[in-house]
């Protein structure tokens, strides 16, 4: 089990590698247009890196839990407001 669990991540990690490449290519032209060419490795690193930066932010149960009701609240509005009520 824990031999497909490294494949797969194996998996996720080129698929992630061949995405960032597709939108690197897409980038590239209008970053020569500008000065601003860096090449693949490099990109690669700043997407990476903000990628662990945002892995590792940690909310609290009460933060979820008063994001929750907030979004609750929020339908309530609209679907009392579609009704008329409000």
């Amino acid at each position: 089990m824990e031999f497909d669990v490294e494949i797969f991540e194996y998996a996720m990690k080129k698929d992630y590698e061949n995405n960032l490449f597709e939108m690197w290519k897409i980038q590239y032209f209008n970053r020569m247009q500008l000065d601003k060419y860096i090449d693949f490795e490099e990109y690669k690193k700043e997407c990476t890196k903000e990628k662990e930066t945002n892995k590792h932010t940690k909310i609290t149960y009460e933060q979820v839990e008063i994001e929750m009701e907030q979004v609750e609240a929020a339908f309530k509005k609209k679907e009392d407001t579609q009704n008329g009520i409000i």
